[in-house]
């Protein structure tokens, strides 16, 4: 028998599947379905292989991530605590702003940088609710280069309060007057903050109220300003929530040319009703 009808193929495999008898002819058939057999489980070994290396690179990967992460976020805890070190406040943390924090400084391997998380942490544990999880997305966003300029303009934000609510202004006349500004301007540091959401690079108005007392207090200096009859109306650029509640945690102080510049500025803008404005600094 050299070859076999359909019926007769189909009961050959039969007999060769369920009884082991192989019908010459079968043969051929047999071992062409053996070696389709041998050669795919072949490829599917192969792929199973290559599988598990690839598994276990990802399991190293992660790994070394993990071990990574943990040195970050030991180093930040560590600095933190030296922070603390002399702080009898009872504290308070929201454990869901922690859980965030955590996933947000993990990957901070710089230790500059994780120097100011160590900082922004602590103003938390201090004074639960002073750090936004806004800001906490805004620095995720700072490199070692972003944080010096961050430093260079800190020392120009009026960090104040109007009816409970925190705004942040750098004024406008007060920076071009005082002696460091053209470093600040010249090099885009207002631009570069903007990008990052730390202030409106866009020169805007912003009023004063009448009646109301604006206080800007930092540990080197007190801005006392006191409107009476009519608004205050100043030039300047708005700073976001980020960037003041950085400037914060980090004790930005007012640069001391600048706050006279701003002294000088108000009187000189307002010089023909000056009682409208007083103006205390310390």
């Amino acid at each position: 028998m050299e070859s076999l009808g359909k019926a007769a193929e189909t009961l050959a495999l039969v007999l060769k599947d369920v009884c082991g008898i192989i019908i010459d002819p079968v043969k051929k058939i047999t071992n062409d379905r053996a070696d389709k057999y041998i050669e795919k489980n072949r490829v599917k070994h192969k792929y199973e292989i290559e599988k598990m290396e690839l598994a276990e690179r990802a399991k190293l990967r992660i790994f070394e991530t993990e071990i990574r992460r943990q040195d970050n976020l030991e180093r930040i805890g560590n600095e933190t605590v030296k922070l603390l070190a002399n702080e009898n406040t009872e504290p308070t943390l929201d454990m869901d702003w922690f859980n965030y924090f955590i996933d947000s400084s993990q990957d901070i391997g710089d230790i500059d940088l994780q120097k100011i998380w160590s900082k922004i942490l602590a103003k938390e544990v201090i004074n639960s609710g002073s750090i936004s999880r806004v800001t906490l997305d805004a620095l995720k966003k700072f490199s070692k280069n972003d944080c010096r300029t961050f430093e260079r303009v800190a020392q120009y934000i009026l960090r104040f309060q109007i009816r409970g609510i925190k705004y942040g202004l750098i004024h406008y006349d007060a920076l071009f007057e005082s002696n460091t500004s053209n470093d600040i301007w010249l090099s885009g540091d207002l631009y570069n903050l903007d990008n990052l959401g730390i202030l409106n690079s866009t020169l805007t108005g912003f009023p004063f109220p009448k009646g109301e007392t604006i206080i800007h207090e930092d540990i080197k200096s007190l801005i006392e300003l006191k409107v009476f009859n009519q608004d205050l109306n100043v030039t300047g650029w708005y700073v976001t929530k980020a960037g003041i509640e950085i400037s914060e945690a980090l004790g930005a102080s007012l640069n001391k040319d600048y706050v006279n510049s701003f002294q000088k500025s108000l009187i000189k803008a307002y010089s023909d009703r000056i009682e409208n404005v007083q103006i205390i600094i310390k």
